[in-house]
């Protein structure tokens, strides 16, 4: 919130024309950048299922989507990525009865968060060779996540009358499972590339030259953002990173600033929007049976008309 207020006072100027490609985005880019993000967060639901299955879990594909989506939605409005807390407590519901299974939930969210720090660390190393942006924070993440590899190699078989064993058991099963464990890392792949699809999409929207270049320095500077997310959805610290990002890419100041907060509107627009339908489906399992069905009928109503409105403003930019 700090940097995105010095920034308005070092660019009063550009803030007034920055508005003025706001107000007069195109659409159409809006919606795909919409539908990217949107893959986004289901490629990371993918994550969290594949690697639970190799913990006994049994949960379905939009259940899986469903539970990821609530901690999205919480993420929004509160900090510290505290929605990942609420991740964690929801998919250790879908593990088979027993001790620990926390333990499991949390172990196995520590799993995927190394997966997704080795490609942070290749994404942000392109974007570094490009720009040069600096590779300390995440060298830092990375030296990180392979002392908790390392741990989790050295700890297996050793704690099996502990029940702190329960921990390693997400990443024993992907180290165990070499296939799973590329299918995470394939995820995480995927759910960065529709981020990079979707800062691309954005930067087109305002008038950015180049926007695929672009968005790889965009996507690299949210990554290194998202290491100390404080405030609530990052409110103010992903605009102000993607300006600044943008500009030492040799954007315009106004076109910077601009797709910095079209970039955090959308974004926030479909963690919610995608939060409040996941929220829905996950209150939809404690419903009798006909409500759950008739719930399910609506939520699916709205999604085919959403799906009808994207299609029917993207249709013109793909054809």
């Amino acid at each position: 919130m700090v940097t995105a207020c010095v920034m308005v006072l070092l660019h009063r100027e550009q803030l007034t024309g920055s508005v003025a490609l706001i107000q007069d985005p195109n659409l159409a880019y809006l919606w795909l950048a919409a539908v990217a993000f949107l893959g986004s967060l289901v490629a990371s639901a993918g994550a969290w299922r594949t690697t639970l299955g190799g913990c006994g879990s049994r949960v379905g594909r939009l259940d899986a989507c469903a539970r990821y989506g609530v901690g999205s939605l919480l993420n929004s409005f509160l900090p510290a990525r505290l929605g990942d807390a609420a991740r964690v407590t929801l998919f250790a519901r879908t593990l088979p009865a027993g001790d620990g299974v926390l333990l499991v939930s949390a172990g196995a969210f520590a799993a995927i968060e190394v997966a997704h720090v080795a490609v942070q660390a290749m994404l942000v190393a392109v974007a570094s060779a490009v720009y040069g942006l600096p590779l300390v924070p995440v060298a830092a993440a990375a030296g990180a996540a392979a002392g908790l590899i390392a741990l989790a190699v050295l700890l297996r078989g050793r704690l099996e009358r502990w029940r702190i064993r329960r921990l390693f058991e997400g990443a024993d099963a992907l180290l165990r499972d070499r296939r799973r464990g590329a299918r995470v890392l394939g995820w995480q792949l995927t759910a960065t590339s529709c981020r990079i699809a979707a800062a691309a999409a954005v930067a087109a929207s305002v008038g950015v030259h180049s926007p695929l270049t672009v968005a790889l320095i965009v996507t690299a500077a949210l990554d290194l953002a998202g290491l100390l997310p404080f405030t609530p959805g990052n409110v103010g610290v992903t605009s102000a990173a993607v300006a600044l990002a943008l500009e030492r890419a040799g954007v315009d100041p106004t076109a910077a600033i601009a797709a910095g907060l079209v970039l955090y509107a959308v974004q926030t627009l479909v963690g919610v929007t995608y939060g409040l339908a996941s929220t829905a489906l996950v209150a939809c399992e404690a419903a009798p049976a006909p409500t759950r069905r008739r719930l399910r009928f609506a939520l699916a109503g709205a999604a085919l008309c959403a799906a009808a409105a994207s299609g029917a403003v993207l249709l013109p930019v793909i054809a």
